[in-house]
């Protein structure tokens, strides 16, 4: 029984944790989850661990859209 339990809980982790599902697509009913998942708080502990301080060449020809520093890389 534990591992159904945590088998689904980590499905629910991963479904709403940022990589699969935007955050502002989430059904208002569901918005609660993103905020408990440890997988997006993990995940947001490392960008803001590795991503500041770093410049980044633009992939476009203008660079318009694109992300050129480290710090917009957790709120782009």
């Amino acid at each position: 029984m534990g591992w159904f339990i945590t088998l689904t809980e980590n499905l629910v982790a991963l479904q709403f944790g940022g990589y699969y599902v935007n955050a502002g697509n989430v059904p208002r009913a569901l918005r609660w989850i993103p905020s408990v998942s440890l997988i997006k708080h993990a995940f947001e502990g490392l960008c803001d661990n590795e991503f500041p301080g770093l410049d980044f060449e633009p992939v476009s020809a203008d660079g318009a859209g694109d992300i050129l520093k480290g710090e917009q890389v957790r709120w782009a």
